[in-house]
C-alpha cells in the first residue's frame, strides 16, 4: 500500500507573509521586426510595475509584459518591480533584442561581358 505524504504550510504561510518574493525572473529575448515579445515573471506579491531601461511602463501591471509588434526602438531592457506587504523588489532586467533588417550599403553595379567571359564586380 503505498505512504501518502504529508504536506504542511509552514513553508508557503512562512513566505507569502514575507513578501515580495520572486520565484522565477523574466528572461532575455531576440525577434524579428513586426514579431510578438513577451517578458513574463513569477512572483508573491500585491502589485507588479513592468519598466523599460529604468522607467515605469504605463499600464503593465501584470504578470506578464507584451509587445505585440516589436519594432527596433522596443530593444532595451525590461524588469518588473514587485511590492508586496514588506516592500518592493525588481527582477533581474532581461534584455529584448530586435534585429535590424538588412540594409543594402552599395547598390548593385551594372556590368557588360561577352558571351563565355568570366563576369566580376570586384
Amino acid at each position: 500500500m503505498p505512504i501518502a505524504a504529508a504536506v504542511t504550510t509552514t513553508d508557503l504561510t512562512f513566505r507569502a507573509a514575507n513578501d515580495p518574493w520572486i520565484v522565477e525572473q523574466p528572461v532575455s529575448l531576440s525577434v524579428n521586426p513586426g514579431q510578438s515579445a513577451a517578458f513574463t515573471t513569477v512572483a508573491v506579491g500585491t502589485a507588479y510595475q513592468w519598466q523599460f531601461n529604468g522607467n515605469n511602463i504605463g499600464g503593465a501591471t501584470s504578470s506578464t509584459y507584451s509587445i505585440a509588434s516589436a519594432a527596433v526602438t522596443n530593444a532595451g531592457s525590461y524588469a518588473c518591480v514587485i511590492s508586496g506587504t514588506n516592500g518592493t523588489v525588481a527582477t533581474t532586467a532581461a534584455t529584448l533584442s530586435v534585429n535590424a533588417p538588412p540594409v543594402v550599403t552599395t547598390p548593385p553595379a551594372s556590368l557588360t561581358v561577352t558571351q563565355e567571359q568570366a563576369a566580376s564586380s570586384a
